[in-house]
């Protein structure tokens, strides 16, 4: 009976032993809040990591196996060391310290810039044809916000038609941040006429675009929503369009994106695009010929709105255009009806359905795949895409 009654007192006092005081609590529950701040995580978990020595992958992973949080797989590793509970406060407190000088830094450099070398690349594949696009870009990255400059080329093929060359080149203006949890961005776009309107590469004329957009987080879900303003629509709707638009139009989107696995995120979502006012197109697919060596099949210049050019529902090639206009109930296409044709704001309304996945390959190199589908059009439009970030590979250690 004694034996029993001394066997329980042990176990007793070990197990007071074990209970951690309210301090030592606290600062974990203060090192978890900070953790769950996605710009301070990797930061957090490293100092945890160095300061028992492993890499911090192994954290993640445990994390993952027992649920666990970052601040409690910190403690019961000393634990398991057979630390005191003061001297794991104090390597707390070390790190949490480490943590605030890390902040101070960070707020001094506020305005530091990072270089920005990307290249995008795309192919779009429908019922019409094959666009690729690669849009090389450079910049500056600061701290809520980025310039760059792109420089895209695009070629499309479809049938017997092939042409390619310069799109037009632009700038963008971002800025961005984070209000008691909600994502806002807005951006500025201005586009050079560097592109020939003629063969489909370009408006002919200086582009603005502008855009603003919220998101947030629900869990690891990210939903967000964009609305925006162009004065000519091309690529900018989720997918490569047969015809560049040169006409004002509101542009939506919406979704929502999460990750399904370490290096794979995945989303789906919508677009809507609403023109209003004059609307001139400048097909991608025209099929007219021009003289040998011109780089690509390109037809007579068209006229511009409201100079008489093409009159809708009149049936017919007008004189010394080069354009098709279709017969009264033909089922033609707007891009389908000659090199450049006017258009009504209700021709061009398109509105859809599309879901990407996103697939980490390096830091440095991302592999983008998706699907999207216009209703009006009736195409189905298949992306396979790769960005290339050089500056994480020039600059390594210059990124936030």
């Amino acid at each position: 009976m004694m034996v029993r009654l001394a066997l329980i007192a042990l176990f007793s006092l070990a197990a007071v032993a074990q209970q951690r005081n309210p301090q030592l609590e606290s600062q974990i529950r203060e090192l978890e809040a900070l953790a769950a701040d996605s710009e301070m995580k990797l930061f957090v978990v490293g100092a945890m990591a160095d300061d028992l020595g492993v890499h911090r992958n192994h954290l993640f992973l445990l994390r993952r196996q027992t649920g666990k949080s970052f601040g409690d797989l910190y403690v019961s590793s000393l634990e398991d060391r057979r630390f005191q509970h003061d001297v794991i406060l104090t390597r707390l407190r070390a790190i949490r310290e480490e943590i605030n000088g890390k902040s101070r830094q960070d707020a001094g450099a506020e305005f530091s810039a990072v270089p920005i070398l990307f290249v995008g690349t795309s192919v779009d594949r429908n019922s019409v044809g094959t666009f690729f696009a690669a849009i090389p870009e450079v910049g500056i990255e600061f701290r809520h916000g980025y310039v760059t400059a792109g420089f895209p080329y695009y070629k499309s093929a479809g049938g017997q038609f092939s042409s390619g060359g310069p799109g037009d080149a632009h700038v963008t203006g971002s800025v961005y941040g984070t209000v008691r949890g909600v994502e806002l961005a807005a951006a500025l776009t201005v586009g050079a006429p560097t592109g020939d309107r003629s063969r489909g590469l370009g408006a002919g004329k200086t582009t603005l675009d502008a855009t603003s957009t919220i998101g947030g987080r629900l869990g690891s879900f990210r939903p967000f929503f964009t609305a925006g303003f162009a004065n000519s629509v091309f690529n900018n709707v989720g997918y490569q369009r047969p015809y560049i638009s040169d006409g004002n139009a509101g542009r939506f989107a919406g979704g929502i994106e999460a990750p399904i696995a370490r290096r794979f995120r995945a989303g789906a979502g919508a677009f809507v695009v609403r023109p209003f006012g004059d609307q001139m197109v400048y097909s991608r697919m025209s099929t007219a010929s021009v003289p040998a060596g011109s780089g690509g099949t390109q037809p007579p210049h068209g006229p511009e709105p409201g100079m008489g050019g093409s009159m809708l529902g009149k049936g017919g090639v007008m004189p010394s255009t080069g354009q098709t206009t279709p017969a009264p109930g033909s089922e033609m296409h707007v891009w389908e009806r000659g090199a450049s044709v006017a258009a009504s704001p209700d021709e061009l309304r398109d509105h859809g359905a599309n879901a990407w996945v996103s697939i980490a390959l390096h830091p440095a190199v991302t592999m983008n795949v998706g699907i999207a589908r216009s209703f009006p059009f009736g195409l189905t439009t298949a992306r396979f895409g790769l960005g290339f970030n050089l500056s994480r590979v020039l600059f390594p250690r210059r990124h936030f």
